[in-house]
């Protein structure tokens, strides 16, 4: 089943883009603009999240998540700590402004993972996963208000945070650095930490994304980069914890630097106290 729905939620924007596309050891390709040209002044983001089944018997997931961003919602805070990102962004970014790119595509799939975003942040989910790890992954925008372009990135091998752990961890003490470990894998990795909190303003989330290499099956998020999480004695909910094998490529297209990303895990999620 294949769901697409058009929300202003979280602003997943990349921190950074370099000039064009960046092809690496993932092998991400795309346009590289001519050099005389201006540095692109928008950003934008399409993350494509691949969740094969863990077991026998569950059910395989597929998201795409992103935008063309052209104004950011003035109440939403975004730094870089040593290496990671930290957004602090209502739930609802309503004050956020996009443009529409027209359909967008990824190949080979048969044609069934295609849809028409519109000018917003866009969320699209699916019960199948098309491509094996280090399939090529074409994305295809057929261009309205940006120009159209592809890019292609294989597919990331599937990150395994180790079967058999406890879904509750033990505290994350934000005066300390934070371990993230799993299954080392070959890849790239990128490391996710969310708390919820209702606020004067509405729903608010934190959320803290760092990206390390996964050779050594972990990854320390710095301590500076965890002073914004509630912590549980004041009534903050817990931290949740994810991580992803991550391959991506970065190319420009027109006004905006475009990050293509996409990502591979079983569902794992787990969950940490604050103090």
């Amino acid at each position: 089943m294949l769901r697409m729905q058009a929300l202003v939620l979280l602003a997943l924007v990349p921190a950074c883009a370099g000039e064009g596309a960046t092809p690496g050891p993932d092998g991400g390709t795309g346009p590289t603009p001519d050099s005389t040209l201006p540095e692109p002044t928008q950003q934008a983001l399409v993350e494509l999240r691949l969740q094969p089944p863990l077991f026998s018997g569950e059910t395989p997931r597929l998201s795409v998540r992103g935008g063309f961003l052209t104004a950011a919602d003035p109440r939403c805070q975004r730094t870089q700590v040593g290496g990671c990102e930290v957004a602090n962004c209502p739930q609802a970014l309503i004050g956020n402004t996009y443009v529409d790119p027209g359909k967008l595509a990824f190949a080979p799939s048969g044609g069934l993972v295609q849809f028409t975003p519109g000018a917003s942040f866009f969320f699209l989910d699916a019960d199948f996963v098309p491509w094996a790890a280090t399939d090529p992954i074409t994305l295809s925008a057929a261009g309205k208000d940006v120009p159209a372009f592809e890019a292609t990135v294989a597919s990331p091998r599937t990150l395994d945070a180790g079967e058999g752990r406890a879904v509750n961890g033990p505290p994350i003490v934000t005066s300390q650095p934070f371990k993230a470990t799993w299954v080392p894998i070959a890849e790239d990795v990128l490391v996710e930490l969310s708390q919820s909190r209702d606020t004067a303003n509405g729903p608010f989330e934190i959320l803290v994304r760092c990206e390390v290499n996964g050779g050594s099956g972990s990854g320390t998020v710095p301590a500076a980069a965890l002073g914004m999480f509630l912590r549980t004695a004041s009534g903050g909910l817990s931290v949740q914890v994810t991580a992803h094998a991550m391959r991506q490529t970065r190319v420009v297209v027109g006004d905006f630097a475009v990050t293509y990303r996409v990502l591979r895990s079983f569902e794992e999620h787990f969950f940490h106290d604050v103090q």
